[in-house]
């Protein structure tokens, strides 16, 4: 009789649910999803660069948007209409980084931030604030050629000389600022100041050269300086006033 009862609460205790149930109810426990994970992974990778870094496609970006504006000016627009133009898309751009600021788990950011943004920039506006604003400043202010050559100066030498002194720079006057950056940053210069007026009727190539050296050798010498101030909207608003102080002074043709 013993070994019969035995027997028989030994099937009882297979036989009892209960077990499984506290084991499934485990089970969907541990497979339950975890709001605070979940939440962690929506958030975006916060931009990591800073100055010191290549960013090549933000260094290409910055060439190949100042360059296709002055092409667009020079071939295409007139001063009103160029300016009307950069004035709305500053004025949209300016917007879109407020939404980027006050959103920045944005799904659209991820590749921004990764490719385009400094650490900086996460909490405040880009440099594409400023650069846009000298964009818009040098068209109002200046001369049509002499703007074009201060866009197309912050366009190629700022990028260039940057790529050039992280890449090669190891001989430094000022902090931060390299010989060979500066070289670059004085040769584009030179390069596009020369395109822009000797393209202008009577002018002759010897006075050209001597004011695109002249100017070159100025700016360059104001980028080295180090100033708090975001280098986009110094350099084409400088540029453009030492080429009109210059051409003023010679009598070179500028439209």
């Amino acid at each position: 009789m013993k070994n019969d009862d035995n027997r028989l609460m030994d099937e009882n205790i297979s036989n009892d649910p209960t077990p499984n149930k506290k084991n499934e109810s485990s089970n969907e426990e541990s497979n339950t999803p975890n709001p605070s994970t979940n939440s962690s992974k929506k958030k975006i990778d916060a931009p990591k660069k800073t100055r010191k870094d290549l960013q090549i496609p933000r260094r290409v970006f910055h060439c190949s948007c100042g360059v296709t504006a002055g092409l667009i000016y020079q071939l295409f627009l007139t001063h009103q209409q160029a300016v009307y133009i950069l004035g709305i898309a500053t004025t949209l751009f300016y917007v879109l980084e407020q939404l980027r600021i006050n959103y920045p788990n944005a799904g659209y950011l991820k590749q921004i931030n990764q490719y385009f943004l400094r650490a900086e920039e996460q909490l405040k506006e880009s440099a594409a604030i400023p650069y846009l604003m000298a964009l818009l400043l040098t068209i109002i202010s200046f001369p049509k050629s002499i703007a074009l050559v201060a866009i197309y100066t912050l366009a190629t030498a700022d990028p260039l000389s940057a790529i050039i002194g992280i890449r090669y720079g190891k001989r430094r006057l000022v902090k931060d600022k390299s010989i060979e950056g500066s070289l670059a940053f004085f040769v584009a210069s030179f390069l596009v100041t020369f395109y822009v007026l000797f393209s202008l009727p009577s002018n002759s190539m010897w006075s050209v050269l001597a004011v695109s050296f002249l100017s070159s050798t100025f700016i360059t010498a104001f980028e080295m300086i180090p100033i708090k101030i975001d280098d986009n909207l110094t350099i084409p608003l400088m540029k453009a006033i030492i080429l009109w102080i210059i051409t003023s002074y010679v009598g070179l043709y500028v439209g």
